[in-house]
């Protein structure tokens, strides 16, 4: 770490720790003027920073927010004894009337505000202050990591104390306590000029104040609240931080426990388990999550009880508890909305995904927070329910305001549309996203890996939709970005090459490019030899099932260029090897990948219609219509045109003009895509009516 770096941190976390000590010494006005107050705050924060280290940096921020926000709700006559002094909220009130009043000759031009901020302060009412700092300090709002986004976070925050104390003053100076939302906005000349002006005479004042007698007490006893609690919170999650990670393989055990008993009570087809083996790394690592954000938080009650239920696998026990709590929230929309999102979770380890799609949607109803949205959605899709995902991914798109979040969203609205069959939607949506990150975004270089995810997006798309050349010129730009990647990042974006390159192989296959589409083709398995040479590359279920699924469509796609060019006997081999490999995939996973057992039966049973095999034909394609059936029952926006192609395929193998009617007649309902249809209505032209 460079010593520029280290001194922003420590000025970074200064700050944050300035405003959680005026925040427990003189509530919501001292968190607002905590990092304007100099050294009177600034040297106690410093000592915390010699204790705490830069270790603790990821947690100071969540730890000070959480503070904040609960003492915030504090009254003087808690019987805790923790909340603020008003004794030294009227210490800092007082001072900031008087480095006011010392800077107004200064500043000429804005002396209504400074009008409207003595009418204010001189009042003797509580300043209504809660709603912003609850705001301003929510966990999550500050980074230690980014200096510069806490300073923006501390100065909005004293932005939005002064705008409230003007809205206040005006409301006095009109003999009327109401006070009609949105304030008027502090002018940027304006907070330059406090900038410049107020911290010294804001500092002088409040020296002078907190060293009289009774004041300088209270104020130790309220640094002395401060440290006791940060002190608790940061040992605390590094003492149970370090507990989990020794762990990791007594929670993938859990997971796997869990799985086992999914498969064994017949839920996994039922319940469409899809990727849960090849997750299971990705849950451990959600696991411990939970763990650490149930030990860090402010206690609370049960909270002790579920980390022990938690680290001793008792799922069952934890789901009890937290559904107990549930119960209790009701009326307290926050917290309740917290609970809710984490019941879904335990259900989630407990691979009920049904259930855990029903707490994650309450959790979205009760609080409209991205994180909650994007679990909704994401098990809504998962679990067939397209259109319910559809529909909170486009709430979540209208409620950003953080661009990267926006194109994100857009991408996943991108997908959803493509598989309902709205192909302008989906491409609408792609192109925005692309946009987003090209032209809107300010940190382009940070978002390369972004760009590519949606140039591979939109390239896929456009193959699917068969505008050929469009896909092909998405995917050369797709790749001059793997590159700029590769660069730096090793074999790090492997996957995405992989997506690129099959693209272009389909691309030249498509085209009539044969030697540069089998180029294509042995390139993805030479990256595929690279990968298994290289035992860290399979090291986790995900990385196998995805390098197989890849593997199957590799074989799937260099058997339909084999059969392109009449290379037959390639072609068998390429096919057979691909259906092995949806087969092996599919016994772990029939809901993601037993289409592609369709798909594949579907090819060979091709293969022998165009070499003068129909009969050879009949049982691939009887088995691929047999297998896809039940899911194009159940979703037939997404399987239908696979189905239609069975079924035009089945009907061109039939030794009867009846059997062929009929199955073209079914490929005529099934189908979405018009050539699948024109084709469809072809053959019935052909058989229908005839003996």
């Amino acid at each position: 770490m460079t010593d520029l770096h280290s001194a922003n941190w420590q000025g970074a976390a200064i700050s944050v720790i300035a405003a959680g000590i005026g925040g427990a010494a003189a509530g919501p006005l001292g968190a607002a003027l905590g990092g304007w107050l100099g050294d009177s705050i600034s040297k106690p924060a410093a000592k915390l920073i010699e204790e705490f280290g830069e270790k603790a940096s990821d947690k100071i921020a969540e730890i000070v927010g959480d503070f904040l926000s609960e003492r915030a709700r504090d009254s003087p006559e808690d019987s805790d004894g923790n909340g603020p002094s008003p004794q030294l909220e009227s210490v800092v009130r007082e001072a900031l009337r008087r480095g006011l009043t010392d800077i107004r000759p200064q500043v000429l031009a804005y002396g209504d505000w400074f009008v409207n901020w003595e009418i204010g302060l001189s009042a003797q009412q509580p300043l209504d202050l809660l709603d912003v700092v609850q705001d301003q300090f929510a966990p999550g709002k500050l980074s230690l990591i980014d200096p510069t986004s806490t300073v923006s976070a501390l100065n909005g925050l004293f932005c939005r104390v002064m705008e409230r104390l003007d809205g206040e003053g005006a409301a006095l100076k009109r003999t009327t306590l109401s006070i009609t939302p949105p304030f008027r906005t502090m002018p940027p000349e304006l907070f330059a000029q406090l900038a410049a002006r107020l911290p010294g005479p804001l500092q002088a004042h409040f020296r002078r104040l907190i060293s009289e007698t009774g004041n300088d007490r209270a104020w130790k006893e309220g640094e002395l609240r401060f440290r006791d609690h940060l002190a608790t919170l940061v040992a605390r999650v590094a003492v149970t931080t370090d507990r989990i990670d020794d762990k990791t393989d007594r929670i993938l055990e859990i997971l796997e426990s869990r799985l086992v008993q999914a498969e064994t009570e017949g839920r996994m087809a039922k319940h469409g388990l899809e990727t849960a083996h090849a997750d299971l790394k990705k849950l451990a690592e959600a696991y411990r999550k939970l763990q650490r954000q149930v030990a860090a938080r402010a206690p609370d009650p049960g909270d002790a009880d579920l980390f022990k239920l938690l680290a001793t696998g008792d799922l069952d026990g934890a789901l009890r508890l937290k559904t107990q709590m549930v119960e209790r929230r009701r009326g307290e929309a926050e917290k309740l909305a917290r609970d809710l999102f984490e019941v879904g979770i335990i259900q989630e380890f407990r691979f009920d995904w049904p259930k855990a799609l029903d707490a994650y949607r309450e959790a979205w109803q009760h609080k409209r927070e991205f994180e909650y949205g994007v679990k909704y959605a994401y098990f809504a899709q998962r679990q067939n329910h397209l259109r319910e995902s559809l529909a909170v991914y486009e709430d979540l798109r209208n409620a950003s305001v953080d661009l990267a979040e926006t194109a994100w969203v857009l991408n996943r609205l991108g997908d959803l549309h493509r598989a309902l069959q709205q192909t302008k939607e989906a491409e609408q949506a792609y192109k925005k996203a692309l946009n987003i990150y090209l032209y809107e975004i300010h940190d382009k270089a940070n978002h390369l890996p972004q760009v590519l995810t949606t140039l591979n997006n939109l390239a896929g798309f456009y193959l699917a939709i068969k505008r050929v050349k469009e896909a092909e010129e998405i995917s050369k730009e797709a790749l001059a970005v793997y590159l700029v990647l590769s660069e730096d990042n090793g074999t790090t974006y492997l996957p995405e090459l992989l997506a690129i390159m099959h693209i272009l192989a389909l691309t030249y296959s498509e085209t009539d490019r044969g030697p540069e589409a089998d180029q294509a083709f042995e390139k993805i398995l030479d990256i595929f030899r690279l990968e298994a040479a290289d035992p860290k590359s399979f090291s986790s279920l995900s990385k196998i099932a995805v390098s197989l699924e890849d593997l199957a469509t590799t074989r799937n796609n260099q058997g339909a260029l084999h059969m392109q060019y009449r290379r037959i006997a390639e072609a068998e081999g390429a096919f057979q090897a691909a259906l092995t490999l949806n087969r092996l995939l599919a016994e772990a996973n029939p809901e993601a990948y037993i289409p592609h057992v369709a798909s594949t039966l579907g090819h060979l049973a091709l293969l022998r219609v165009e070499t003068q095999r129909a009969t050879e034909a009949v049982p691939y394609a009887d088995e691929a219509l047999e297998t896809l059936g039940p899911f194009w029952t159940k979703q037939p926006e997404a399987h239908g045109d696979l189905m239609a192609r069975l079924l035009l395929l089945r009907a061109g193998a039939s030794d009867s003009y009846k059997d062929a009617c009929e199955f073209s007649r079914f490929a005529f309902d099934a189908a979405y895509d018009q050539d699948l249809k024109q084709a469809a209505q072809k053959l019935i032209d052909s058989f229908c009516g005839k003996g």
